[in-house]
């Protein structure tokens, strides 16, 4: 497949799983080495000998593992600092759910203070706030406790 760009390039795109009919010998013994790793004409040879000499080149390893090595530092900082942020993140929203926890057990403390003060019995206490704050039974009643100073 050809595609003509703005630029007036030409590129070729061609797929190594692809038919080979329409493509030249060469072509295809190049498709052919980019599937198996296995030279098959004298262009292949001569990309693969290539190929071995860069793999075996010291400066160009060892330039290429500090490549690899400065994106790995990269990729761990990355994730350190988002790490950072989702701990701050997560405290932030702790500090807000704990006022927010803190406003609602003030809230319901007062509650039960201000019936008290007005003499209503446990029982009738216990209701107000099981309906007005959507508490079990179990939990108004330790706030009730709580209230007491138990």
């Amino acid at each position: 497949m050809e595609l003509l760009l703005p630029d007036e390039t030409v590129k070729m795109i061609l797929s190594a799983q692809g038919h080979m009919k329409d493509v030249s010998k060469e072509m295809e013994a190049f498709l052919q080495y980019l599937i198996t790793h296995k030279a098959a004409s004298d262009l292949t040879a001569r990309i693969e000998n290539v190929v071995e000499t860069a793999r075996q080149h010291k400066r160009w390893r060892g330039e290429y593992m500090t490549l690899y090595e400065k994106y790995r530092e990269y990729l761990e900082e990355g994730r350190e600092e988002g790490r950072e942020i989702g701990r701050e993140e997560g405290r932030e929203e702790g500090r807000e759910e704990g006022r927010e926890e803190g406003l609602k057990d003030g809230r319901i403390l007062g509650t039960i203070e201000t019936l008290t003060e007005m003499g209503f019995e446990e029982k009738a206490i216990i209701e107000t706030i099981v309906s007005k704050w959507g508490l079990s039974l179990e939990t108004a009643e330790k706030y009730l406790l709580e209230a007491k100073g138990e």
